[in-house]
């Protein structure tokens, strides 16, 4: 996705529908979209030209960061059945990350088409 496209401030709506969706307590996922758009965002300004394998290690640990805070935040009981729950939707989640960025990509490449020009 092509740097500035979401605001900062987007983690809070986004936040706040991850929380009335999933469950989680209200605020957790609110708390935990901003600290990781914030993230990505240092990430960008300080690490300006980088390739594909750093945008998906930031990815990797980014999801890998939300899901395991999430699920500390959740209130749950963390015991070996639930973390061997977690791993799953982890991998899935790390190992997706090269078809969704190339789904962004074209997304973001029509987008930019221009279609007819207005005189």
């Amino acid at each position: 996705m092509r740097p500035g496209t979401l605001p900062a401030w987007i983690g809070f709506p986004l936040g706040a529908i991850d929380d009335l969706v999933s469950g989680q307590p209200f605020g957790s996922a609110i708390l935990l979209w901003s600290i990781a758009l914030l993230a990505f965002e240092w990430f960008e300004s300080r690490f300006p030209w980088r390739g594909f394998l750093q945008d998906w290690l930031a990815s990797a640990i980014a999801c890998g960061s939300y899901v395991l805070l999430a699920a500390f935040i959740s209130g749950a009981v963390l015991s070996l059945p639930i973390l061997a729950a977690i791993v799953p939707q982890l991998l899935l989640s790390m190992a997706l990350y090269p078809i969704v960025a190339a789904m962004v990509a074209a997304l973001d490449r029509i987008r930019l088409i221009r279609i007819k020009e207005i005189r």
